[in-house]
């Protein structure tokens, strides 16, 4: 990142028409309105910039006397080099440093990565006074009386209105290591890894045996990983031996596996929901909250600090008269904010305020600096939290299979540098290749154009030779081309081509043949959509694609696809572009549709199988990929479904079963050791919960701050709260009136359903199909040879059946890389805040002020 003030300008004076088009701007918000209304010659002052992804606009630590007001595009905001959250334009940012003590900016502010952002730059400094320099009339304040208050209506608003991220990001951070818990108990039983578990633990682990597997845990052993492993593998040999199915060696220990991990994952469940919190692999304990508590007090006291120094002009109204009850309100999210500007007037009707202009501007500055003060404390906890999420993700899921180490990125570029060098040498020697036919900078397959892996081989001899076959192991190591197909043989098959950036490959090509990309640069697009999980290695065809395209509600004809589907080139500088092709009109079965099944089953069985298994392989990747993400998209759905129901459990006495309080008492006294009184109602509850662990605070952290305890109890209490609510839902759910949020995909459903059709129609057994879900993981196996077998007519048939098993595998694999990309515009939408109908209006015509003044100053 890099600081760019220099990219600043000032307003072209003698052009009114864009002064004008940016007060209009400016007046849409508050605090700039002061700054126009106040100094007659701001216009003259403004500066503008276009500033460029990871420039800084402001940089934390620094001093700051400007204001922004960030027109377009979208800013990062970075605490100590932690990412806590983007912001889209239009936003005013910097506000905060101009009440700060010494000025200092809090927090860094840069642009977005693939972002240009226009931005408009307000100096205040020479305008800003000294509050106790007592030469400057009172007068003088006027603007930053004014300034001030609006400073800090700003900055409580945001703090207050971003309470709710930091109770949604919590219930994700939690929902999210439960669900690692879970795998990583699951792992660790698996292999007998864990420690002996407390007594009391292992007494409802043997309940829970007893229960579901009907196992009788004898007392006198003890329950660990060890043991539980060993009588869960003898009751699975039992329940399900080979001879109970008709599989291949390789199906039969596929099915066992899913059965196991289901078992495994059953157990593991039931152990973090009953293992003491700080016992967990991956514990919470770390994590503080903000307690909004702490900002309501803080508030509290300034403020009655300053009302006792003030003289009422009705001392028998004084006792009477509460100021701070009438002007500290309820938010929408419940907590409190001070109407400053409508205490201002109260002051000013029942106070004689010495200095006015003076009070009121020290009295906003110092309620400013209290906002400010919470809401870096408020950011901090999101720092946490975000970080936390960062880590455990990052053990529990891999979200992109195309992010590589520099270690391995180096090996591939080496190997793809070797083959690049001898399809260079290749080309230079091949006529063919020197005279064909460019087709306007698009990829063109002909024959004899396009050398095939083996020829490349060929060309060498010796240790060059030995080096090819070096690279290619290299990828096929990463990308696991042959899923044991001979190596040789598929060499046979693969054609080599390095794309440029000049380059397409158009649609009637991607038609023509499968494709392996193997450079992170080769990007596939529909219209004008990027497909980002194209991952390298994997085969792709555009088999049937075709006829899934819609344009208006009607399909689009043959002479239109060219426009719709594409392999471009993003960038060709770090890596160089390889891809595999394999061209229809070379595969056997194009040059014969029935040969004698001795042929076919040497010839064509073996790279039939092949192109089945890398497309299994890319479906299981995706599907994964998918469920992933909507799990992301599910926890942010159900983190606000919770935080929904602990309002209602907390504020609106929800009445409880006797069954589901004391499950509720039995769970807080073994997870949080704080006993219940007797059953209530659940905002009573919520209130004694806060109450017990206010005192549990105070009793064990006797030598931390006020405010570090108060955000521990919040803590507690909320991790209670979040507990209590899952419990609920899991005992009787119709407490809360809402569905439970699922992160399957329909897509493999919709694929088994027809597979499982197209088995039937050629009276092929079932059986030699596999094809489960279990929860993070898919099983898809499908024994070509076997099923093939059973056809005992002609290869013709055999071939039609492949033919239409292709067929539904490649449109499930674009209907996958279609619902990925909605899932990842469907979590920006719900990370975008709702704005009533009025609001949305008001932006939407300020956007298209902040557009035409943008382009006005880029024309200049």
């Amino acid at each position: 990142m890099q600081n760019n003030q220099s990219q600043y300008s000032l307003l072209p004076a003698k052009n009114s028409s864009i002064l004008q088009a940016a007060e209009d701007i400016l007046s849409f918000y508050p605090v700039l309105k002061t700054c126009l209304e106040a100094i007659d010659n701001l216009p003259d002052i403004i500066e503008y910039g276009f500033l460029q992804e990871n420039d800084i606009i402001v940089q934390q630590g620094e001093k700051g006397y400007d204001i922004f007001l960030i027109c377009d595009q979208k800013v990062d905001v970075v605490v100590h080099e932690q990412l806590l959250y983007s912001m889209e334009g239009p936003v005013v940012i910097g506000e905060k440093a101009i009440v700060a003590p010494d000025n200092i900016r809090a927090a860094t502010i840069c642009v977005t990565p693939q972002h240009t952002c226009f931005v408009l730059k307000i100096p205040l400094g020479k305008f800003l006074q000294n509050i106790h320099d007592k030469s400057i009339q009172d007068t003088d304040f006027t603007l930053q009386a004014h300034l001030f208050s609006n400073f800090f209506t700003r900055i409580q608003k945001r703090l207050l209105d971003n309470i709710s991220i930091q109770k949604n990001l919590w219930e994700q951070v939690n929902n999210t290591a439960t669900l690692l818990n879970i795998q990583l108990i699951s792992k660790a039983i698996t292999a007998k890894k864990i420690q002996p578990w407390s007594f009391p633990l292992q007494e409802s682990i043997a309940a829970y045996l007893k229960q579901y597997f009907n196992i009788n845990w004898k007392t006198v052993t003890t329950i660990d990983s060890e043991n539980l492993h060993t009588v869960l593998l003898q009751l699975l040999n039992k329940l399900h031996p080979a001879s109970k199915y008709k599989l291949e060696p390789e199906q039969y220990k596929a099915k066992i596996k899913l059965i196991w991990n289901d078992w495994i994952t059953k157990i593991a469940t039931h152990i973090v929901a009953h293992m003491e919190s700080d016992l967990l692999p991956i514990s919470l304990q770390d994590i503080q909250l903000f307690n909004p508590a702490n900002y309501h007090l803080t508030l509290k006291n300034t403020l009655s600090n300053i009302e006792s120094t003030l003289i009422s002009k009705n001392e028998s109204s004084k006792a009477e008269e509460n100021p701070l009850s009438q002007f500290l309100k309820p938010s929408a999210q419940g907590d409190l904010w001070l109407d400053i500007f409508s205490y201002f007037n109260f002051l000013d009707t029942n106070y004689t305020l010495i200095e006015n202009k003076r009070f009121k501007a020290d009295t906003a500055q110092k309620l400013t600096l209290v906002a400010s003060k919470y809401e870096n404390e408020f950011n901090m906890s999101i720092a946490r939290m975000r970080d936390f999420l960062k880590k455990i993700q990052g053990l529990s899921f891999d979200f992109s299979s195309i992010n590589k180490s520099e270690q391995r990125k180096t090996k591939l570029n080496k190997a793809l540098s070797i083959i690049y060098r001898f399809w260079h040498n290749y080309n230079a020697f091949n006529y063919n290749t020197q005279n064909a036919k460019t087709h306007h900078n698009e990829f063109y397959y002909e024959v004899g154009v396009y050398p095939r892996f083996i020829d490349l081989l060929n060309i060498s001899a010796g240790h060059m030779k030995s080096v090819l076959h070096t690279a290619f192991a290299i990828l096929n190591q990463e990308y696991n081309l042959s899923l044991n197909f001979n190596i040789e043989d598929l060499q046979r098959y693969l054609y080599v081509v390095f794309l440029n950036k000049q380059q397409q490959v158009p649609f009637t090509e991607c038609k023509r043949h499968l494709w392996i990309p193997l450079s992170e640069n080769i990007t596939f697009h529909h219209v004008t959509e990027t497909f980002p999980h194209i991952s390298r290695g994997r085969l792709l065809s555009t088999v049937g694609w075709d006829n899934e395209i819609y344009t208006n509600d009607s399909h689009i004809n043959e002479s239109n696809n060219a426009q719709n589907y594409a392999f471009t080139v993003q960038d060709a500088d770090e890596i160089l572009p390889l891809a595999f092709f394999i061209p229809f009109e070379e595969l056997p079965w194009m040059r014969s549709v029935n040969p004698p099944l001795d042929v076919f089953n040497d010839e064509y069985l073996p790279l039939m199988q092949w192109i089945i298994g890398k497309y299994i392989q890319y479906i299981e990747e995706l599907n994964s990929q998918l469920e992933r993400l909507n799990y992301h998209k599910s926890t942010i759905e159900v983190s606000t479904l919770q935080e929904t129901w602990i309002k209602q459990f907390e504020t609106q006495a929800l009445t409880l079963t006797n069954d589901t309080f004391n499950a509720i008492k039995q769970m807080l006294k073994k997870i949080f050791k704080v006993n219940l009184p007797a059953n209530t109602s659940s905002s009573v509850i919520s209130k004694q919960l806060y109450n017990q662990f206010t005192v549990i605070t105070e009793q064990t952290m006797t030598s931390s701050s006020n405010e570090e305890k108060s955000n521990h109890s919040y803590t507690l209490w909320r991790q209670a709260l979040s507990d209590i609510i899952k419990l609920i839902a899991k005992i009787d759910s119709s407490v809360f009136n809402s569905t439970t949020v699922t992160h399957e995909t329909p897509i493999l459903i919709n694929l088994k359903n027809e597979l499982t059709n197209l088995f039937q129609q050629y009276n092929i057994d079932i059986k030699n199909m596999i094809f489960t879900t279990h929860q993070d993981h898919t099983e898809i196996i499908i024994n070509l040879k076997g099923a093939l077998a059973l056809l005992r007519d002609s290869s013709k048939n055999r071939l039609d059946f492949f033919n239409k098993l292709l067929s539904a595998l490649s449109a499930n694999t674009q209907e996958m890389l279609l619902s990925l990309n909605q899932t990842h515009q469907e979590i920006e939408t719900l990370k975008t805040a709702q704005e009533n109908e009025e609001e949305q209006q008001k932006m939407r015509d300020l956007k298209i002020k902040i557009a035409v003044l943008r382009n006005n100053l880029q024309e200049l």
